[in-house]
């Protein structure tokens, strides 16, 4: 973080992450990949997981996001379980630039 950019690990617990990325990469974020979070609040072994892996992330210093948030019992689930952050349909739709913009502009008070 020397440059003021820090490294997200993204897609966390899917594809090539494993527990040997947290120990060796220089990240200050970890994303859990839309696949556990689809599956919350309702499958509480994948609840489990994600708390257990949020509190070992946040032992190491990492801020905990969430993809793929497309409802509120989602969201609240998430916030349980202690993510900081969270992405996905439920805050907003992809979109071009300027609507982007209008976007943070109506969204994003005093921030």
């Amino acid at each position: 973080m020397k440059q003021g950019v820090g490294l997200a690990i993204d897609d966390f617990g899917t594809g090539y992450s494993c527990l040997a990325t947290l120990k060796d990469l220089p990240a200050t974020k970890l994303k859990f990949d839309k696949a556990f979070i689809q599956c919350l609040p309702d499958d509480i072994r994948v609840l489990a997981i994600v708390r257990s892996m949020t509190d070992l992330a946040h032992f190491l210093g990492l801020v905990v996001v969430a993809e793929g948030v497309e409802t509120e019992a989602q969201l609240r689930a998430c916030e349980d379980a202690g993510l900081e952050a969270t992405q996905g349909y439920l805050h907003a739709r992809p979109m071009p630039e300027n609507q982007l913009v209008n976007w943070l502009e109506n969204h994003c008070h005093d921030h």
